[in-house]
């Protein structure tokens, strides 16, 4: 039996929500920002509020995998510094037939998956430096999100870092693959996802809830900050009631 637990929801109010050290392995594809806005101090706040936050709950000894620019480097790395992480090694997603958007030099046909530890991690299976793929616009119409990355990649990571029954957490879910990979491989699975239409579309493409889908509870939530700011004070209200008996 394996757990699939989708929250819709900001992962800035989600996270603080989640158990320290409750994740094997945390696995996602932040909406990175242009370089330039790193010259804003909020926004590498805001990142490094949730990298601090992916630490804590990640378990001791396992991988934090992250999609991220490669214009950025020198900004990921840095924050991922300040939140503890050490830098392990990437792996390229090369996909052979993507759109030959021309960016100066060259064409943009991959992506970099780039992997940090807590602690001294050790990988589960060999895993490639280069993922090769393809795609297809009726994938591309179906999933209807801007940067999806493939399933083949996406497996590939949590095969690399985790075992049948591990945890896996994605905190921008985006419209599920992480959490349909988990599902194929038997891992649990925790996504949080702030937009409503790819909470949507992830429900679609994981058939959500089917009683085909054998061995698997299906748990979905919506956390806003005022229900965790009542809940807190629900929890005061009880430890102080059960100080006075």
């Amino acid at each position: 039996m394996i757990k699939l637990t989708l929250i819709e929801g900001d992962a800035l109010e989600v996270l603080p929500t989640l158990e320290s050290e409750s994740a094997d392995l945390v696995l996602t594809d932040p909406p990175y920002p242009n370089f330039d806005l790193f010259t804003n101090k909020k926004t590498e706040d805001f990142y490094i509020s949730i990298f601090t936050e992916l630490y804590r709950i990640l378990k001791k000894d396992k991988f934090l995998i992250t999609f991220w620019s490669i214009s950025d480097l020198p900004n990921i790395f840095r924050i991922m510094e300040k939140a503890g992480f050490n830098y392990t090694w990437q792996v390229i997603n090369y996909i052979k037939n993507a759109d030959k958007n021309h960016i100066r030099v060259g064409f943009n046909h991959y992506n970099t998956a780039l992997i940090f530890e807590k602690g001294r991690a050790k990988r589960v299976e060999q895993i490639r430096d280069v993922i090769e793929d393809v795609t297809s616009s009726i994938k591309r119409k179906e999933i209807q999100h801007p940067t999806p990355k493939t399933l083949k990649v996406v497996e590939s990571l949590i095969k690399f870092s985790t075992k049948e029954g591990d945890v896996v957490l994605d905190p921008f879910l985006g419209s599920g693959t992480t959490m349909i990979a988990s599902k194929n491989l038997k891992r649990n699975c925790i996504g949080i996802e702030i937009n409503h239409e790819y909470i949507e579309i992830a429900k679609k493409r994981l058939n959500w809830g089917s009683s085909l889908s054998n061995g698997i509870e299906w748990e979905f939530k919506v956390v806003k900050k005022w229900l965790i700011e009542k809940s807190k004070e629900i929890e005061k209200k009880v430890v102080k009631n059960e100080k006075r008996n």
